[in-house]
């Protein structure tokens, strides 16, 4: 061994050949990870010569244990700290793990129930943060306001979907019974929006209607329910010499200023189904007509075409099913004037269908 000579004595250095001077971080302190007997790791700091202060034990977790013990997915606790939504409290250099501290365990349950509110993960920064209770009434405010939105949202579409599923049941129903009646019905009044157009009887155009869509955009409404035109005249719609058509549908947000609008039913009519093709409606208007006439009745003028099943759910015209709709009203004589038509109902005489015929309320 080496040594050195001081007063005639041989004296050894106590430092082994192989120390080196430790760095600055290692300098203040060396950590010791022993397992707990519950199994979590206790990091040790033990004050070095010439520290400054107490340093205390503090339990911390392995990113495996804050997955199991909240769980949660260890990926999701590493996208939280990307984010730096939960960091870790101590990262290893030596093999990158992290450990979290109990009081950061604790924030993700928090994390769980903003998700649950509705809240996303960068909006969730400023919440966690210690802010005070003014910056989360802002917040809470503004969520409020949105998911208000979005609930009307999902009512509209939840609103679209039955209606329509409702429409194949009721074309299913009519199918099943292939004689079909004229019935007379009184149709519950529903507000719609409504746009005017030229029609020429090119079907697809006028029910997969490209202007009526971007007119719904432009006033900002949403609509459900069957596509219903209607026309000025029953007897020219019959004949195949209309020129003009409405469109409309049931509004299901409230009217925006100078969106057209209608209001379809409140009426007594007489309906009947047609199913197959467009082409031969005119021969309904025919037997309505007829029907009509034979039991004291005086049709229109105006009609009503209500597309149960068309080219929105099948490009079969075999499958299409249509409602065609005329007002009637009961033609009353007086003496020594000409018969004119009545408005149904008629104040302190209530309607009563002749014997035979059907009366039933509109879907």
């Amino acid at each position: 061994m080496a040594g050195t000579k001081r007063g005639g004595t041989a004296a050894f250095s106590s430092r082994p050949l192989f120390f080196r001077p430790f760095s600055p971080w290692l300098a203040a302190c060396t950590k010791a990870l022993t397992f707990h007997i519950t199994g979590r790791f206790i990091l040790e700091l033990s004050n070095q010569k010439g520290e400054t202060g107490d340093m205390q034990k503090d339990e911390l977790y392995s990113i495996g244990e804050v997955s199991r013990i909240c769980n949660i997915s260890k990926k999701a606790l590493r996208f939280y700290d990307q984010l730096g939504v939960v960091r870790p409290d101590m990262v290893c250099r030596e093999n990158g793990y992290r450990y979290y501290s109990r009081e950061t365990l604790l924030t993700v349950p928090v994390l769980k129930y903003y998700k649950q509110m509705g809240f996303k993960l960068e909006e969730m920064q400023g919440l966690v943060g210690g802010n005070g209770y003014y910056f989360l009434k802002q917040n809470f405010l503004d969520k409020i306001d949105e998911l208000k939105e979005l609930e009307q949202s999902i009512h509209n579409s939840f609103v679209s979907v039955k209606e329509w599923y409702e429409l194949i049941r009721e074309a299913q129903m009519v199918v099943q019974n292939p004689e079909q009646e004229i019935s007379v019905k009184y149709i519950q009044p529903v507000e719609c929006c409504y746009l005017e157009q030229d029609f020429s009887y090119r079907y697809m155009d006028s029910i997969i209607n490209i202007d009526w869509v971007n007119y719904l955009e432009s006033v900002e409404n949403e609509i459900s329910g069957p596509v219903i035109l209607k026309f000025p005249s029953y007897e020219d719609k019959m004949n195949g010499t209309c020129t003009r058509a409405g469109i409309l549908q049931k509004a299901v947000r409230p009217f925006a200023p100078g969106t057209g609008r209608t209001v379809y039913g409140g009426i007594m009519a007489a309906s009947v189904y047609h199913v197959g093709p467009f082409e031969t409606i005119g021969e309904e208007y025919g037997r309505i007509r007829d029907w009509a006439a034979s039991r004291g009745y005086v049709c229109g003028p105006e009609c009503y075409e209500r597309y149960v099943v068309d080219y929105w759910t099948t490009r079969d015209p075999v499958e299409f099913v249509t409602e065609v709709v005329v007002p009637i009203a009961r033609e009353e004589k007086r003496t020594g004037e000409e018969s004119r038509p009545s408005k149904l109902p008629l104040r302190g005489k209530p309607f009563r269908p002749e014997n035979g015929e059907m009366l039933r309320m509109a879907p």
